[in-house]
């Protein structure tokens, strides 16, 4: 009769275990599910809806930017890559700074809504726009709409 209840509790370990390998199997593939939406989501999100003028590319490398650093006044939105072999950012004075980006980083960031004039971009890492990482920023009037 031992011999037959150690067998019945060894049967339904088995089970039991076999039951918790397939939810955590479950488990693991709904959160790699929801890893990858969450990834999709924030990379798609990188656009704010609005006209791609509005849209600077810009390079960072020691120690300057690089790009057709104009735009349309109204939200003004870069797509920054670090081209560097350091951490660099994008701010302009007075406003915003992005966050660090590491080399061959890139990241998508909003300045705001900015009036038509010049504004200084620099990087606000110590000592980098002493070494010249400073850009000047045109923002020119908006263009009329093709309705107006």
């Amino acid at each position: 009769m031992v011999n037959s209840q150690s067998k019945s509790r060894r049967v339904q370990r088995a089970k039991q275990r076999d039951r918790m390998r397939r939810i955590r199997l479950a488990s693991l593939v709904a959160l790699s599910v929801v890893v990858v939406a969450v990834a999709v989501m924030a990379l798609s999100s990188g656009g704010d809806g609005g006209d791609s003028s509005d849209k600077i590319d810009v390079d960072m490398f020691e120690f300057g930017f690089e790009g057709d650093l104009t735009a349309p006044a109204g939200e003004v939105r870069m797509s920054v890559k670090n081209s560097g072999q350091l951490n660099h950012n994008i701010g302009i004075r007075g406003g915003p700074i992005s966050p660090d980006v590491r080399p061959g980083g890139q990241i998508s960031f909003n300045l705001g809504d900015l009036g038509t004039g010049t504004y200084e971009l620099y990087c606000d890492i110590l000592g980098h726009a002493d070494a010249g990482m400073v850009a000047p920023l045109v923002i020119t009037e908006p263009e009329p709409s093709p309705d107006a």
